[in-house]
């Protein structure tokens, strides 16, 4: 998943989970294994800082509720 944050000031300095934002603007998380995935933007501009939180949770599912079918192995 690609993390695109941004501030409303170019000064501002971003991470998100640790990580400075790449040369095209977003930190890369692997959410491939299933359960909750947290990510957390620091925002910092001179000696003010805030801190954004928010948990994803990948699920076997669709947003419909329906679950994946395992496909069938040939006899």
């Amino acid at each position: 998943m690609q993390v695109y944050p941004f501030a409303s000031s170019e000064d501002a300095k971003l991470t998100v989970n640790g990580e400075y934002l790449n040369s095209s603007g977003y930190v890369q998380m692997d959410v491939s294994d299933l359960g909750e995935h947290n990510i957390v933007v620091n925002v910092s501009q001179g000696d003010k800082s805030k801190t954004y939180t928010v948990n994803v949770t990948k699920v076997n599912s669709d947003y419909r509720g329906r679950t994946a079918i395992e496909t069938m192995k040939r006899l």
